[in-house]
């Protein structure tokens, strides 16, 4: 199987952390063709040519923070069995929108259209809704002022470029 993950390795400060582990595990694993994009390059890939870094065998995790500088193999998407995006939030802009282009010719784990729905607001309200405590979602000053004023809790919080009050 040929699975490719993408993710910026400079991110993950420390080697126990869960990405660096598993990079390294894949790499050994005789199962699969590993192959690392990193995150920049989603936008300068040519479409559905990729180039990435084959990671195969020990990989310490020296050489795991500079996988993204060996990303010149070019692979057809159409090769690829599975996508795993592991970057880490925020995404670059156009991020997203760039993979969900992907997805018409590649499987993803985790599909970046769904990543999109699920960032938003009001994504939590659609399948929590019955389960959370009274909650809006919105971005007018007055609203949140009712809802403090009636409840007198508030939690607020940003998501992308909106403020998120429950």
């Amino acid at each position: 199987m040929k699975l490719l993950s993408i993710c910026d390795p400079t991110r993950y400060g420390s080697p126990p952390l869960d990405v660096p582990t598993f990079y390294q595990r894949l790499s050994l694993d005789p199962r699969l063709d590993f192959y690392h994009i990193p995150t920049p390059q989603v936008f300068t890939s040519q479409f559905p040519q990729v180039s990435t870094a084959p990671s195969v065998g020990d990989l310490p995790y020296e050489t795991f923070l500079k996988l993204g500088n060996h990303a010149q193999h070019w692979h057809s998407l159409h090769d690829i069995d599975v996508v795993f995006c592991r970057t880490l939030k925020p995404f670059p802009i156009g991020y997203l929108d760039a993979l969900v282009t992907w997805e018409k010719v590649v499987r993803f784990v985790n599909r970046p259209s769904g990543k999109k729905e699920q960032m938003k607001s009001e994504f939590l309200l659609r399948i929590a809704g019955d389960y959370i405590p009274e909650t809006i979602v919105t971005d007018n000053w007055n609203t949140a002022l009712a809802f403090f004023e009636r409840f007198q809790v508030i939690v607020a919080g940003m998501t992308s470029t909106r403020c998120r009050v429950l």
